[in-house]
């Protein structure tokens, strides 16, 4: 078992304000025991408009600063991700009590699940596959052909990298709260992950995301992706056809929420990194760039190129 590394973590020390009992002063002396009453009951709301963490997330940050060992993360990851997904269950099952009587369910269904909304308008409900395991994976598990045989490309671009000053240090970076709060934004609500949780239900949890900002620190130090985010749930989504075969049905793996929003953290820095350090061929490159509608960039750019090999007969040859 690997010796706890101390670590730094945002918790405020305002007097006469919070949650925090003489245990916790005890074995966290940063955090100042908090007199009793009405403070202790404030929404998170509250609580992220004076700058102070909520009752869980003092818990939690209290249990971050003191843990010890590598079982000790995963079991309170499990524990926040387990009241994620409470509050998952508890606002589906919400809607299914009240989705034949109540006249706003379909709003409540939007903002909770765009497509589920959509489907529901249309009258279109998803396809099961009713294909047997063995079939599928086996479909799956097929090696796709040979590319070794296609000849090279006939041109090639130079491309100059530049090492940026410090951009080791930029790239292993303690995460900060910002970060969190950044991504979460940008998130959207859609299907329960894998875990069961969606990330609004981490937004709640965690307002000002200094609680996922302490576990990501500590995965960052040890050099470890916790287990619970290694593996996903595989659902299959028809994409038209015979619903018999399987090529006719897409996999799509849903990972877990909380290992999500780390590795799109990670993603951001890299793709900070990759711009500014001349790793991407600008502005060619279109494919998973952020507000860059790059499909419908090249099919304009091919409409229009094969809209003017028409206007004035010409031969056109698209690969």
């Amino acid at each position: 078992m690997m010796e706890a590394t101390p670590i730094a973590l945002p918790i405020p020390s305002a007097p006469n304000k919070g949650i925090c009992t003489e245990r916790h002063q005890q074995v966290h002396p940063s955090v100042e025991e908090f007199a009793p009453g009405k403070d202790q009951h404030r929404s998170p709301t509250e609580c992220v408009a004076r700058g102070q963490p909520t009752s869980k997330q003092m818990e939690w940050l209290i249990t971050l600063g003191t843990m010890e060992g590598e079982d000790a993360l995963e079991v309170l990851v499990r524990e926040i991700t387990t009241e994620a997904t409470a509050l998952t269950r508890s606002k589906l099952k919400t809607w299914e009590r009240d989705r034949e009587t109540n006249s706003s369910c379909l709003q409540f269904l939007y903002k909770i699940n765009k497509g589920a909304a959509f489907r529901k308008v249309i009258s279109s409900s998803s396809s099961r596959c009713d294909i047997p395991a063995d079939p599928i994976i086996s479909h799956f598990r097929r090696q796709p052909p040979s590319q070794t045989e296609c000849p090279a490309p006939s041109v090639i671009p130079q491309m100059s990298f530049r090492k940026l000053p410090g951009e080791n240090e930029l790239l292993l970076r303690k995460i900060s709260p910002t970060e969190v709060r950044s991504r979460l934004q940008r998130c959207k609500n859609t299907a329960p992950r894998s875990d069961g949780a969606t990330y609004q239900d981490f937004r709640r949890l965690d307002p000002d995301g200094r609680v996922l900002a302490g576990i990501f620190k500590l995965c960052l130090q040890r050099g470890r992706v916790l287990k619970l985010w290694k593996s996903s749930r595989t659902v299959l989504i028809h994409k038209g056809g015979e619903a018999g075969d399987p090529s006719s049905w897409r996999p799509l793996a849903l990972g877990a929420a909380m290992g999500k929003i780390f590795s799109g953290i990670i993603a951001d820095r890299v793709l900070h990194w990759a711009s500014k350090s001349g790793r991407l061929s600008l502005p060619s490159q279109k494919g998973f760039m952020p507000q860059t509608e790059g499909c419908f960039e090249h099919n304009f750019l091919l409409q229009a190129a094969l809209d003017d090999a028409r206007r004035n007969r010409r031969e056109i040859a698209v690969a």
